[in-house]
């Protein structure tokens, strides 16, 4: 029998079949994503080298608030798991497409902040999330908490588009940079001049994972004091993990960009 190296997959109509059982649509991609853990596991089994899964079609953002909310949901809780699967059978995960929808779900959170709404209410996954965060830091809450994205990459910042890369990152709502190194101060500088803070973590196993959610207490604190580390938190499974980051230097003027959010607040007369 001859095993294909390659196997793709297109989830489709699981909406539909649970409609035609009588059940909620948001059941039937419950019930989808089980599937796919049976299939990746029988093609594991099989010898199949690469598995591709086209799971969200840009289309899908046009379905109701709450149908995309619980696939958003699913898909964070999902990714969780299956990482942690993969790793145990010494597999890899990687996720690929348009991944900028993704930001911009988080900063539903931060905009209902902005607005002096709860974003617990406009993202309920966030519930678990915050609850483990109030355990250790009952403070937190209205007025003290904001919520964006980072991305993590070994080496960011070398090639020609990297001005376009740090802005186009903060529109979709990002806060932070997490690297090995930077490869050219001027993506840096450029991650700076965006209010985005650009953290160091020493090579190795990261204490995080595709779609974890972090909490940096006291971050404002810790710039305005040039705290030489950054205490930070993976949040999961109603814990808080702790792990350590570093700035690397500021100048004073770098420092006050960011606190201000950007450099065009900085020169805002």
């Amino acid at each position: 029998m001859n095993i294909p190296q390659h196997v793709a997959i297109i989830l489709d109509g699981n909406g539909r079949w649970a409609k035609a059982k009588g059940m909620p649509r948001n059941y039937g991609h419950v019930q989808g994503a089980k599937n796919v853990e049976r299939i990746c596991e029988d093609a594991y089994h099989m010898g199949i080298k690469y598995l591709t899964v086209y799971a969200f079609s840009t289309e899908n953002w046009k379905r109701s608030k709450e149908e995309v909310d619980a696939l958003m949901s699913l898909l964070r809780n999902y990714m969780k798991t299956c990482v942690k699967t993969a790793k145990k059978n010494h597999m890899r995960v990687r996720v690929i497409g348009d991944k900028t929808g993704l930001a911009k779900d988080i900063q539903q959170a931060q905009k209902a902040v902005m607005e002096g709404k709860c974003p617990v209410e406009e993202k309920p996954e966030l519930k678990p999330v915050m609850d483990a965060i109030k355990k250790s830091y009952p403070e937190i809450g209205k007025g003290n908490v904001g919520f964006g994205s980072a991305i993590f990459a070994v080496k960011p910042g070398d090639g020609s588009a990297r001005e376009q890369a740090a802005s186009c990152q903060k529109v979709l709502g990002g806060w932070a940079n997490i690297a090995n190194e930077y490869a050219t101060k001027r993506y840096r500088s450029n991650l700076i001049n965006w209010g985005m803070l650009p953290f160091l973590i020493k090579e190795g196993e990261l204490p995080f994972q595709n779609k974890d959610y972090l909490f940096f207490p006291g971050i404002r604190e810790a710039v305005e004091e040039k705290a030489e580390e950054i205490k930070a938190y993976r949040v999961g499974d109603g814990e808080l993990t702790e792990f350590t980051l570093k700035l690397g230097e500021l100048t004073e003027e770098e420092r006050q960009i960011i606190l201000k959010g950007c450099l065009i607040n900085y020169n805002r007369v």
